[in-house]
């Protein structure tokens, strides 16, 4: 029996109960074969059957880093929410937080599920949406989130997702609140017999461009590991952060990992 509790209010032992107590967006979304559903059904199973409270697919991605290997799950917050904005604005809503020790630290796992569906719009489609919006804040809220992440101007990386910008950030703003050494963003990708391929790619080489841009600005000596289509672990990775007098900061004291992991359903 695992020590992972899995918790949104109340604690979660079956899916009826993580569907009643953590809001998942909309009902279509919690299937089979959607990753809403299967996510919740995978964790679920791992809290139970498994001594460390981790997926097999998760923890092998874990292992291939020394900061992650042999990581013990302790507590998991499903639909947790987040405010990443300097000032109130959008929050994140993560589909699973995961709470852990491994090597003596205490480890953040922010889980991302996801299916063939993709991980929404660019920057630069973002920004232009916004551009004739004279009370839209969002051209500050992204240069805030690029100058943290990268040290750049939103310009500069408006080719990327920006839910992947957007979710790091939430990555390390909860990592901060619950007192964590080490943080990680894994990927948790669910493939059905019947997914889009092409999907499964293009969210493959958006990670991997985001990935490759951190590393090209990376501030910390020491980075290991690849990111492949399926599986990946890379980091650590020191960001520049946001200045000291920002009200809600994104940390640049917190090694972060950047990962993903895939899940075949039959």
């Amino acid at each position: 029996m695992s020590p992972l509790q899995i918790l949104s209010g109340k604690s979660i032992r079956k899916l009826e109960e993580w569907s009643e107590f953590a809001p998942h967006g909309r009902d279509d979304e919690w299937q089979a074969g959607c990753s809403t559903y299967e996510l919740a059904k995978r964790w679920l199973r791992a809290s139970w059957k498994y001594p460390n409270g981790l997926p097999p697919e998760i923890e092998e991605v874990l292992n291939l880093q020394p900061a992650t290997r042999n990581l013990v799950a302790m507590r998991a917050y499903a639909e947790l929410v987040t405010e990443v904005d300097e000032s109130g604005g959008r929050t994140r809503q993560h589909d699973l937080v995961v709470l852990g020790e491994a090597g003596g630290k205490r480890i953040l796992l922010d889980i991302e599920g996801i299916g063939d569906e993709r991980f929404n719009k660019s920057i630069a489609k973002k920004l232009k949406k916004k551009k004739d919006d004279p009370e839209s804040t969002f051209p500050q809220r992204v240069n805030r989130l690029a100058k943290a992440i990268f040290g750049l101007e939103a310009e500069s990386v408006s080719e990327l997702r920006f839910k992947l910008l957007f979710n790091v950030a939430a990555t390390l703003v909860r990592a901060r609140m619950e007192n964590a050494q080490v943080a990680v963003f894994m990927v948790h990708e669910f493939r059905r017999p019947d997914s889009k391929k092409k999907t499964l790619e293009a969210n493959a080489q958006d990670l991997e461009e985001f990935v490759k841009l951190l590393q090209e600005r990376n501030r910390m000596a020491g980075t290991k590991g690849e990111l492949q289509a399926d599986r990946g672990l890379v980091g650590p990775f020191s960001i520049k952060g946001t200045p000291g007098k920002d009200q809600n900061p994104i940390p640049n004291n917190i090694p972060l990992f950047i990962g993903k992991s895939t899940c075949e359903l039959k």
